[in-house]
């Protein structure tokens, strides 16, 4: 496959098992920077097989803040945000390797790509996070900015916009997301941390009222707006936990509110 001036930045924790398909999907990129968060596993091993290049990051932070620190580390100035738990259908990859070769990506500030959830390796029908959705794929760094909050991503600078990528059935992204409620949760406490502060960065406020409405709007709107029902014992349970993670959010906001007041 041709190598087109993209660079993959992938922070990887203890998901070396992971990386082998993960890269083999991206072929395109002409540069892969897997910025280790201090693996125990053989994540630099793989990453070095793979010719990858290894950051070394002791700093637990959040992917939104690695893409701060380390979107100027590359080479190119078109940027691949990718997880290593996501997989590049060969649909997906071809069309972005058309796209770049038409020169259509040259006007725009980032691309949005077709992806897809998986829970325990099962395709989510429903919730908040099962069908088709888009994310930001790529991103050009001249044209674009990362915002550094915990789910922000970023907007684009200026007059510059994104260029959607339609679906055609078979040209998304596989997610991987969560192999296990254990996983589900630990990687959301962390989040929870930055919760308030991204929120109320974002223009959110909160009050005792809104907490109190927030866990039963947010399951309606997972299990039966957003279909979570077709899941069935999955996607009520994913609800609930959405809805539980919508409120402690909340809560985490109103005491970030109260200390900017003091």
């Amino acid at each position: 496959m041709k190598k087109l001036p993209i660079s993959a930045i992938i922070a990887s924790r203890n998901e070396g098992h992971l990386l082998k398909e993960c890269l083999n999907s991206i072929q395109f990129c002409s540069e892969f920077i897997i910025i280790d968060l201090n693996s125990t596993d053989n994540t630099q091993e793989i990453a070095q097989t793979l010719g990858a290049r290894i950051i070394r990051e002791t700093n637990p932070a959040l992917v939104e803040e690695l893409h701060v620190k380390y979107c100027t580390a590359a080479s190119n100035d078109w940027l691949l945000t990718y997880d290593p738990d996501e997989v590049v259908s060969d649909a997906l990859a071809t069309e972005i390797c058309e796209l770049f070769e038409r020169d259509i990506a040259d006007s725009k500030s980032h691309v949005m790509a077709p992806i897809r959830y998986y829970f325990k390796n099962r395709m989510l029908k429903g919730t908040s996070w099962g069908g088709l959705k888009y994310r930001t794929f790529l991103v050009n760094r001249n044209r674009y900015t990362f915002s550094g909050k915990v789910h922000l991503g970023g907007a684009a600078l200026g007059d510059w916009s994104a260029l959607y990528i339609p679906y055609r059935g078979n040209n998304h992204i596989h997610h991987y997301w969560m192999q296990s409620w254990n996983q589900l949760l630990e990687k959301h406490y962390r989040y929870l941390e930055k919760e308030g502060e991204a929120r109320f960065s974002a223009g959110e406020r909160t009050n005792l009222l809104k907490i109190v409405k927030t866990p039963v709007t947010i399951f309606f709107k997972s299990f039966v707006k957003a279909r979570g029902v077709k899941d069935g014992l999955t996607g009520f349970l994913l609800s609930l936990f959405r809805a539980w993670y919508f409120t402690a959010a909340q809560i985490r906001l109103l005491k970030y509110q109260n200390n900017r007041r003091k």
